[in-house]
């Protein structure tokens, strides 16, 4: 079992480290980035992947599904959903410096205000001028101290912002991601149709449909249909994990580090690229295989607390109760002149 992930963008910087300026192929950094998820499948592991949630908007009876999924686990329908300002997407941000332009960049909309006095004035006098405006984007914005918090007034928008603030102002962010409460009407888990023509298809004629029973939804590309024409979906599914930069996170483990290693190399030696010592395609390859075989078996060792798992899951199956238990509970029913122990035992 392996706990942790590192940024696929590490593992190209090990080449650069164990390489240095031997690769002469252009843009092989990007091309390094597909043959890491290359590898990735080949080994194929679950640990690869982390548990996610989503909220989907349906509209038309479908939603469109999220881009990272990977296997959907569960799914939960909710006829209606809200928000409260202590439940929405919520951006602080924090203002610093002693002169020039603060300059917050807000999806795309620049928002300006100049120094002034000091930072509680500069906030204050920030919302002031952009209270209305920042209302008018859907953004809710107060101040305390040299903190500005802008909160979503839309349940599924989020805050991008740029810094493009001049003299020595500057801010960070501490982003809260938005929670919503599901409403009590229309709430449970949906059943996958077994259906050949689904309930949300064709409405008129579901009553008709033999194998229809209840609501719920079948799987396309990109799309989850469901029999309601609209609503929200809140799905659990496994996902790719990503950094900060969108690169892909992948396990921290070093039978999988060395194996993108050589993944990555038998691939730019099919690009033309030659190793510094001669080293060709077919020792790359063995290694490859190697490394990809010890990768997998890693991540599937389970740990104790799987191991544990493992063993009740199995306890289960063994009929209770158990024969050894019960075996000798009506024994001497069977065998009336049976004595226990071997008291009376003669040759």
């Amino acid at each position: 079992m392996i706990y942790r992930t590192i940024s696929a963008g590490e593992i190209i910087a090990k080449i650069y480290r164990d390489l240095g300026n031997t690769i002469q192929i252009a843009d092989w950094e990007q091309d390094a980035l597909e043959w890491i998820g290359e590898a990735l499948e080949h080994i194929g592991a679950g640990v690869q992947l982390e548990k996610k949630q989503d909220s989907l908007t349906i509209s038309s009876f479908r939603a469109l599904l999220p881009t990272d999924l990977v296997q959907l686990i569960d799914v939960f329908y909710s006829a209606s959903v809200t928000q409260t300002t202590e439940t929405a997407y919520t951006s602080e941000i924090t203002i610093a410096g002693t002169n020039g332009d603060l300059v917050i960049g807000i999806n795309g909309t620049d928002y300006s205000e100049t120094f002034s006095s000091d930072l509680t004035t500069t906030a204050e006098n920030f919302i002031t001028s952009h209270a209305t405006a920042l209302a008018a984007a859907g953004f809710t914005a107060t101040s305390a101290d040299e903190v500005i918090t802008l909160v979503c007034l839309d349940l599924d928008d989020t805050i991008t912002l740029t810094d493009s603030s001049t003299g020595d102002m500057s801010y960070t962010e501490s982003a809260t991601a938005a929670i919503l409460t599901v409403g009590s009407a229309q709430k449970y888990a949906l059943n996958r149709s077994s259906g050949t023509l689904h309930g949300g298809i064709a409405t008129t004629i579901r009553d008709d449909e033999p194998e229809f029973t209840g609501e719920s939804y079948v799987l396309n590309p990109d799309y989850i249909h469901t029999s309601f024409e609209t609503g929200y979906l809140f799905i659990t599914y496994m996902g790719l994990p990503v950094d900060a930069n969108g690169i892909p996170l992948v396990p921290d483990d070093m039978s999988y580090r060395e194996a993108f290693f050589w993944y990555i190399l038998k691939m730019l030696m099919m690009r033309g690229w030659k190793h510094p010592t001669g080293m060709d395609w077919t020792f790359a390859n063995s290694q490859w295989q190697r490394y990809c075989t010890q990768a997998r078996n890693a991540a599937n060792m389970p740990d104790i607390g799987q191991y544990d798992q493992f063993l009740k899951s199995w306890v289960k199956l063994v009929p209770t109760p158990m024969k050894r238990e019960s075996f000798f509970e009506e024994h001497d029913l069977r065998n009336p002149n049976w004595t226990y122990g071997n008291s009376d035992y003669s040759v």
